[in-house]
C-alpha cells in the first residue's frame, strides 16, 4: 500500500463576498471565535477540532476541505500520478503554497503546505507576519505519543479505564496478557503490569480535551479519586486530576476561553 502524503485537515475553506458580513453570521450568530485575521481572510475556531473554519475573499480558493501536505509540488505530482487532476496552481499563499485538485470522482480538494512558516498574530489576533518553520534535523514527522503507565494488575486497570474514564481497549499483548493500549479520540495510553512493563513507580500525564466540566462530572460520578480539584489555573487552563488505583495521576485540561488574548 502506498504511503499517505496528506497529513491532516487544515481547514474548511469558505469563500465569501464580504468578511465583515460573514463574521456577523459565523462569529456573532453561530458563536465561532476568531483566531486570526488578515485583510482577505479570517480563521475561526472549531471547538473540538484542530482544524479551522476559514472565511476568505480569494476567488482562486473554492469551497473545499483544505488538506495539509509537506510540499505542494510533490503532493500534486503524487495526486496526478494516482489519477487525479490539477485544477489550479500551485500558487503562493502567505504561509507557503497552495493548489486546487480534483479526484477521479469529481470532488474538488485544496492542498496546502506551510513551507514559509506559521501565521504570527498580535494580541488582537491580527496577522503581523509569518514565523519561519522550525528546522528539523531529519525528515521524521512526529504524529502522536502513547505514554506507558505501570499498573498493579492489568485486568482491573482495563476495567477502570473503560468504566470510569470512558476509554476503549485498542489492543492487548502477552500470554497471559500484561500489556494493553486504551484509546479515546486521539489520545492513546499504554498500560503495562508493574515489573513486566513500564516504570517501577507511578507516572503522571496531562491530557488536553474539550468539555472539561461535563467530563469531570462523568468521572466523579463513576467513582474516580479526584487528586486535584477542578479549577481555573493562572497558566490559562481549566483542569483537574484523578489518581488511578495504581497511583498514576492523569490530569485533564481545557484552555480557558480568552486567556491568551491579552
Amino acid at each position: 500500500m502506498a504511503t499517505s502524503f496528506i497529513r491532516a485537515v487544515d481547514c474548511l475553506s469558505l469563500p465569501v463576498p464580504d468578511l465583515d458580513e460573514a463574521l456577523a453570521f459565523y462569529r456573532d450568530c453561530l458563536g465561532h471565535r476568531p483566531i486570526w485575521r488578515t485583510a482577505s481572510s479570517v480563521g475561526l475556531r472549531l471547538p473540538e477540532s484542530e482544524a479551522e473554519l476559514v472565511l476568505h475573499t480569494d476567488e482562486r480558493r473554492p469551497l473545499a476541505a483544505e488538506l495539509r501536505v509537506d510540499a505542494v509540488p510533490d503532493a500534486v505530482e503524487r495526486f496526478r500520478g494516482a489519477g487525479g487532476s490539477l485544477v489550479a496552481g500551485p500558487f503562493e499563499i502567505q504561509i507557503g503554497r497552495c493548489a486546487v485538485v480534483a479526484d477521479p470522482f469529481g470532488n474538488t480538494l485544496v492542498l496546502l503546505d506551510a513551507s514559509k512558516g506559521r501565521l504570527r498574530t498580535d494580541a488582537d489576533g491580527h496577522v503581523v507576519g509569518v514565523s519561519p518553520p522550525a528546522p528539523r534535523p531529519d525528515a521524521a514527522l512526529f504524529e502522536s505519543v502513547a505514554p506507558l503507565l505501570a499498573v498493579d494488575e492489568l485486568k482491573g486497570a482495563l476495567d477502570y479505564y473503560q468504566r470510569v474514564l470512558g476509554f476503549g481497549v485498542a489492543w492487548t499483548w502477552g500470554e497471559p496478557t500484561y500489556l494493553a493500549s486504551v484509546c479515546r479520540e486521539r489520545v492513546e495510553l499504554t498500560l503495562g503490569e508493574r515489573g513486566k512493563a513500564g516504570p517501577p513507580g507511578p507516572s503522571r500525564v496531562y491530557i488536553r480535551l474539550q468539555g472539561i466540566d461535563a467530563y469531570h462530572e462523568r468521572v466523579r460520578e463513576a467513582g474516580a479519586e479526584i487528586a486535584t480539584a477542578i479549577g481555573d489555573r493562572p497558566y490559562g487552563m481549566r483542569d483537574f486530576g484523578v489518581r488511578d488505583p495504581s497511583g498514576n495521576q492523569l490530569d485533564f485540561g481545557q484552555p480557558i476561553e480568552g486567556a491568551g488574548d491579552g
